[in-house]
């Protein structure tokens, strides 16, 4: 992906707009835009005021590349949100500006498949479908269970790349001696949910089978509380995908 290019996209899209009055677009040695009135004797940013910044990630087959424009912005609250915590860590300070106003539909609707692909931006493949692999500490999600993790460690789960459940366990760094039943429990979950999507309630489906052959299995008797504890801990954590 070139950046200069999608700037030079955004730049032409734009450009249009704002002929009537008289400004125009520049783009900056950060991928960013900057607009100026046409009498502006010199071009130097010092003389004009910044509407967009940019960012982006490259990725082996993917790459993502993210703008922001001000439109409509209260520039003097803006100011007052972005007060810097740590001084040293700003790189850019520009004087920004708004584009020109009310023109959004000219160039939001009039662009190409903008729809198609504003519909795949927000699907959970595009979301979540490249995302690296992860932990997760179960004892973050129901406190219930800290008194566990004091014993015997974390009940973490790793999910892959992509956001596809692998396995869940105790976090072996703690060298606690685990609950053999609570291990082999661990297990059957790590069977029983492997491949799962981390998709929004994806995993009640799921769990709500393993809990019926579960108590099958125990013919009447009931699953121990930190059984449920740990199922329900695994909702929660679903339901926030």
């Amino acid at each position: 992906m070139d950046r200069q290019k999608c700037m030079e996209f955004l730049q032409s899209v734009l450009q249009p707009l704002l002929i009537p009055s008289n400004c125009s677009i520049h783009i900056g040695n950060r991928y960013d835009l900057w607009i100026s009135e046409n009498q502006t004797n010199t071009n130097t940013l010092q003389n004009m005021s910044k509407i967009s910044g940019s960012s982006s990630k490259f990725g082996a087959n993917m790459a993502y590349h993210h703008c922001t424009l001000l439109f409509d912005a209260n520039l003097n609250n803006l100011s007052e949100v972005l007060k810097p915590t740590f001084n040293d860590l700003i790189t850019s300070n520009p004087v920004v500006t708004n584009i020109f106003e009310g023109q959004e539909d000219q160039f939001i609707h009039s662009m190409k498949d903008f729809q198609q692909t504003l519909t795949l931006s927000q699907t959970w493949s595009w979301i979540y479908g490249n995302s690296p692999s992860f932990q997760l500490a179960l004892e973050n999600y129901e406190p219930n269970l800290s008194y566990l993790t004091n014993q015997f460690g974390s009940i973490v789960i790793d999910c892959s790349r992509g956001g596809v459940f692998k396995s869940i366990g105790f976090d072996h760094s703690h060298n606690c001696i685990v609950d053999p039943l609570l291990k082999d429990f661990l297990s059957e979950l790590s069977i029983c949910l492997h491949g799962a999507e981390c998709r929004t309630n994806s995993w009640d489906f799921i769990l709500d089978q393993f809990v019926s052959k579960k108590l099958i299995q125990l013919n009447g008797e009931n699953m121990s509380n930190e059984q449920l504890l740990i199922i329900k801990a695994l909702k929660m954590i679903s339901s926030l995908f």
